[in-house]
């Protein structure tokens, strides 16, 4: 679970973007904790990279300890707790900056000589930079007056909190915060759409009790027993922060950030690999598959793994966060475009910031609507970013460029589906969709391998039927899939030997034959019949992978209430 962390990092930067705007600028740093917003967004879009979000925090977290290393040693187990609770991805990195700029009025209140005005000064100063860090601040003066434990530090300390206090109160009061924890809490730096979880609380009241702690220790009557007691206390704190993390580590989904991580970038063969372990569940499922679709072996491959249903290819789970990010990528993928498009403008607007990857789809999808306006307002807003600039100015050339929109494979993809497919709805059944593009473009072989799959891993056998009489031939599907074959002569077997209804009595294994279906498919399908009679009800041996095993036999399926909190339990 450690070696998620960079991963769970990198996710950052997906959800704040950082624009060199002066009028963007200006607008973030004039708020209350306006320098510390604008630091942490600035520093966020760097984490492109996990090494270098790694790097980056741990040289922000060094330097906090730098700070305080000679008076206060301690520090190092509020800064654990710190980065536990960086695992969850609401609270966000502007704590960081935050934090550091309250460290540094702490130390600079501790050398000065004039403390009583530096005590009513600096949490002023500290809200209008750093937020809520003000209090902070004014903890860990009190903390550090009452370790020293005189007359001459204790007062100034009082005055530091009370000056904070009244900080806050007056923000209040004067509506410049909406409610009392974002005055004297981590809050401040949390999702507003959210509630802040109790734990961020720890690292946040650990830092004065470091203070405090390591005034106590330092009155030990030798430096070698300080040193022994402090080393103790650190480590002694580990196991609990570490504990932290791994609680959110079952509540955040980890391995999702790393599904996406290698998604966005389109590293399609490591998004397989690692996303295979845990296939089982299906929002691991929806990336797997969606990297079989970039490979060409979706279809192909379907039989080899169990399945929960259709659910594995398009799982449409309650809420947003890490266990929706795949939707809009696989609606696209699907062919979904006006849903994809849907469901990424309302993703837009349900994480901490801008989602530079959904800002890109969304300028694609405008520029195959040619809705040129539109998509010039999302290109212009991406080439003020550090990381995307060169993605939209390359997208520059087809504004007001219909055929070079057309001649583009993705882009012209997505515009010969516009004709038949322009509402802006999310299909919990993406075959309507489908049905739609297939019969304005039955070229389209990836929605042909997403229909046919949808169908298959559904049991929609009837539909599967239907679905092949309609597009088998066409350049979408000149081939049936192993899998799809196995089903074509199950359900013509079926309705020739036992339902025999008339509207399916043309369908007999020589239309099957006619229809994609391999004599060695028919031979295999005798050889399973046979099979299944001798064993009583039990699949035959050697079934397994076969599209007949799954049909009978497989019945995995999560049910509904672990499907509604399957995001929770850790599972991924």
């Amino acid at each position: 679970m450690i070696g998620d962390w960079p991963y769970v990092l990198s996710h950052r930067e997906q959800q704040q973007l950082f624009l060199f705007d002066w009028d963007y600028v200006r607008e973030v740093l004039f708020e209350p904790g306006g320098a510390a917003t604008l630091t942490g967004r600035f520093l966020v879009q760097f984490f492109h990279s996990p090494a270098a979000a790694v790097a980056i925090t741990l040289l922000c977290l060094l330097g906090m300890i730098f700070i305080h290393r000679k008076q206060f040693p301690l520090i190092l187990v509020p800064v654990f707790f710190l980065m536990a609770s960086l695992a969850d991805f609401q609270l966000h990195f502007d704590i960081v900056p935050a934090c550091l700029l309250a460290s540094g009025g702490f130390v600079l209140w501790c050398r000065s000589k004039r403390k009583f005005v530096a005590g009513i000064a600096i949490p002023v100063i500290l809200f209008f930079l750093a937020g809520s860090a003000a209090f902070l601040f004014g903890l860990c003066a009190l903390a550090y007056g009452l370790g020293k434990a005189s007359r001459e530090t204790l007062k100034p300390a009082a005055v530091a909190l009370v000056s904070a206090l009244m900080t806050g109160g007056i923000a209040l009061r004067t509506n410049i915060i909406p409610e009392l924890g974002y005055a004297f809490s981590p809050r401040f730096y949390y999702d507003i759409s959210s509630g802040m979880p109790g734990f961020h609380l720890f690292f946040w009241f650990l830092f004065p009790a470091a203070v405090l702690l390591s005034a106590a220790v330092e009155r030990l009557p030798n430096r070698k027993l300080s040193l022994g007691v402090s080393s103790a206390l650190v480590l002694a704190a580990m196991p609990f922060a570490f504990a932290l993390y791994s609680r959110q580590g079952r509540d955040g989904a980890f391995n999702l950030y790393k599904y996406e991580h290698y998604a966005v970038r389109g590293r399609w063969e490591e998004l397989e690999r690692i996303s295979r372990r845990r296939i089982e569940y299906p929002q691991t499922a929806n990336w797997y598959y969606l990297a079989k679709s970039y490979s060409g072996t979706l279809a192909r491959d379907l039989m080899k793994q169990r399945h929960n249903r259709e659910y594995d290819l398009l799982f449409v789970p309650e809420g947003t966060g890490a266990s929706t990010s795949a939707i809009p990528h696989v609606l696209l993928r699907m062919g979904c475009i006006a849903a994809a498009q849907n469901v990424a403008y309302n993703l837009l607007f349900a994480t901490c910031g801008y989602n530079p990857t959904l800002l890109k789809m969304q300028a694609d999808i405008e520029l195959m609507r040619g809705n040129y306006n539109v998509a010039r307002k999302y290109i212009g807003l991406l080439e003020k970013s550090f990381s995307y600039r060169e993605w939209a100015r390359e997208r520059r050339r087809f504004l007001d460029n219909d055929a070079l929109v057309e001649e583009d494979p993705f882009l012209g993809r997505g515009r010969r589906a516009f004709p038949a497919i322009q509402a802006f709805s999310t299909p919990l059944y993406p075959m309507h969709a489908i049905y739609a593009l297939l019969r304005t473009n039955p070229s389209d072989k990836v929605a042909m391998e997403y229909g046919l799959s949808y169908l298959l891993l559904a049991k929609d056998i009837v539909n599967v039927a239907h679905f092949i009489e309609e597009f088998y031939g066409t350049p979408g599907l000149e081939e049936l899939p192993v899998c799809a074959q196995e089903a074509l002569c199950f359900f013509a077997d079926y309705q020739q030997n036992m339902a025999r209804e008339k509207e399916y009595s043309h369908m007999d294994m020589d239309w099957c034959l006619g229809h994609g279906v391999s004599p060695q498919t028919v031979s295999r399908m005798r050889a399973f019949q046979e099979a299944s009679l001798k064993t009583g009800g039990k699949a035959p041996q050697g079934s397994r992978g076969t599209y007949w095993y799954y049909l009978l036999y497989d019945d995995m399926m999560f049910n509904d209430s672990s499907a509604a909190t399957e995001d929770k339990a850790g599972i991924y």
